[in-house]
Order: C-alpha cells, then structure tokens, then sequence
C-alpha cells in the first residue's frame, strides 16, 4: 500500500547501527498505519522522493544530521477524499490566511504526532529498563501530499543517572530485552488518561500541549510511578532525580505516614526486593557475606536518597558533596530498573485506592518477613 503521510522522528543518544527488528507494526485501525524503528540512512538513501522532499522543505544541513541518526518512521494513509478535502483547507489557508482552519489541521495531524511521541517515550524507556540510557527524540518531520508541513520536538531532556550524555550501543541479546519490556511497558504507557491534553496555543501559527501541567494524581500507581521515571530522568540535577526516584518507590510501594517510618520501610523493602534473585545462591561463605555486603550499600544509599530528598523538597542546604549525591543516584538508577522489572510484571500490584494501596503495602510488609 503506497501511504501518504510519512511522520520521520530522529532518536539521539544511540548507534546508528542498532536493528529494530521487533519494532515493525502494521497498526490496522480504521486509518492504514505502519510504524518501524531503523538507521535514517538506510531508509533515506532508498527512498530519493523523500530525501529531495526533505532537502527542499528543511534544509541539506538538518537532511545530514537526520541521515545520520536512528529513526522512527511512521506511516498513514487518509481516505482519497479526506486528502482532497485536506488539500482545499490548505489552499483556503494560503489565500485568505485562515487561521482557525489552520488550527484545525494541526490538531487532526497532532493525533498522529501524538501518537509517535508517545511510541517514542515508551521505546525510549524499554531501553532505559536494559541499561541506563538517555535515548530521546531529537526532531521530527512530518511530510504530507496535501502541502501540510510540520517539524516539532518533544520538551524531555533526558539524561544518565549520573546526569550527563552518553551515546549506547545495544547488542542482540539487549535488543530482545527492549522488545520484553517494551511489551510490559506498552499497555500501562499508551492507556488513554482519563483528561485529555490542554491545548495552548502559543501564537496563530502555533500550539503547545501542555500534557505535564495535568492532574496525574488520580491515576493508578504503575502509571504514577512510571511518571516520576519520566522526571526522574528528564532532570540533570541528581538532586532532583533522587527526589523523583523516592516518590516513584512510595508509590509502588503503598507508603504513607511519618517520614522516619518511610524511610526505614523503604530500606526494608528495597533491600528485599533486590535479594529476590539472590535466593537460589549457595551458602558458600564468600557469597553471604558478598549479599551482606550488598544489602549493608543498599541500606545505605536508599538512607542517603531519602535523605537527599527531604533537603531538596522542603528547600533545605544539602551538605552531601558531589560525588556522594553522584554514587546515591547512579545506584539508585540501577536499583530502580531491577525493582520495576520485578513488581511492573504483577498487575494485582497496581492499586488505585487507599484501600488498594494498604493491600499492597501489606505484600511488602509480608515479604520482608519471609
């Protein structure tokens, strides 16, 4: 099928070289769509009528930064009559500088950037789940046969845990593991919300969504948890990140009360969680006193995050050097992606209600005592 829509979204922060090969969907709703993840140059080199499109329509300089990069490309093809419809709309635009109508074409093709956009989150946090990674959207471009352009940028930063930049490769057997977790992340990332997205339009020609400025509040602890990940990993400031990444486990967790309470069930439970895989180890000497070892770190930096945090939300001196705030975050990065893989997989985990919540407190409470 030849579609007529074609949305390209450059990915920083990775090879050029990894394959995708799970990433191929054919969406089959009432609008034909494709979505696949490959090398920009591969699929640009291939297809001439795109590139001189692009060239033309932004520029050979920002043509050579995409060549060069990993991309997502998503097709869709509207009805003969729609794009007929779409290419009168466009002219009416031009001739008499219809700007309401303007509107209205951004926000039937904002469904479809939307759409990316979160694929993209979802994608770049199944690679965050094998490795820490900093894998984003750069620009995307959306390329029409109805005249409509579009070029556009997610506002996420995302950095490491140790809050810089850092390019990834991801090798086959990794590749596998973003398919897994991009399947387990997918069905709890791309729910519908229960509010949609306010639009602010930040001139005649242009709008924003503006989706953080929601109440996510009321939504069930998987999709708040998941949340705070974002903003945990959108923010180069460790202590922020920290601060983000001890709500995301109050959250998963259940933990309400006194802030002392918290702070030792969340080593408790943290600690627990993380020995889960150590269960099987042999009673070898060197082994135990290794997993004492381990648990006596994680005890201590979970302490050290929480405390971090305290002095960061309530606007307080943190008098933690760097390097310690640097260990705190890049291990509380790590214990994070081996808790979420073991709690995101038990649905009857994800609680909506207060009820709900001490229920599930009670499972980690019941589980530290084992």
């Amino acid at each position: 099928m030849n579609y007529n829509h074609l949305i390209i979204s450059e990915l920083s922060f990775i090879t050029n070289t990894s394959d995708f090969g799970f990433f191929d969907k054919v969406l089959t709703e009432k609008i034909p769509q494709k979505m696949v993840v490959r090398n920009n140059n591969d699929f640009l080199k291939n297809n001439i009528q795109v590139s001189k499109k692009f060239i033309n329509s932004y520029g050979r300089m920002r043509y050579k930064e995409a060549y060069n990069k990993m991309g997502l490309f998503y097709w869709f093809d509207f009805p003969n009559d729609m794009v007929k419809q779409l290419e009168e709309i466009r002219q009416g635009i031009i001739d008499n500088n219809d700007i309401p109508a303007k509107k209205m074409v951004d926000n039937v093709y904002g469904l479809f950037l939307k759409k990316v956009r979160k694929n993209l989150i979802v994608l770049s946090t199944a690679i965050w789940m094998v490795k820490d990674s900093c894998v984003q959207e750069n620009y995307t471009y959306l390329f029409t046969n109805t005249g409509y352009e579009n070029t556009s940028t997610i506002m996420r930063d995302y950095s490491l845990a140790n809050g810089e930049h850092h390019t990834i490769e991801l090798t086959n057997f990794e590749l596998k593991q973003v398919e897994k977790y991009y399947n387990l992340l997918m069905p709890i990332m791309l729910k519908d919300l229960k509010a949609s997205p306010k639009k602010n339009y930040s001139s005649e020609v242009a709008y924003t969504i503006e989706v953080d400025a929601l109440d996510r509040s009321k939504e069930s602890s998987f999709v708040r948890a998941l949340i705070a990940l974002q903003n945990a990993r959108s923010s180069s400031q460790l202590p922020v990140k920290i601060d983000f990444y001890i709500q995301l486990l109050q959250c998963i967790y259940g933990l309400e009360g006194k802030s002392q309470r918290i702070k030792g069930m969340l080593e408790k439970y943290t600690v627990r969680l993380l020995n889960l895989n150590n269960e099987e180890a042999s009673s070898f000497k060197e082994n135990l006193n290794r997993i004492k070892s381990l648990n006596n770190t994680r005890e201590r930096i979970i302490g050290a995050a929480f405390n971090i945090r305290s002095k960061q939300t309530h606007g307080n001196k943190i008098n933690n050097d760097s390097e310690e705030i640097k260990e705190t975050a890049v291990l509380l990065d790590e214990y994070i992606r081996e808790i979420l893989k073991i709690i995101l997989p038990q649905k009857e985990l994800d609680y909506n209600t207060k009820k709900e919540a001490k229920e599930v407190n009670k499972y980690f409470r019941d589980l530290v005592k084992k």
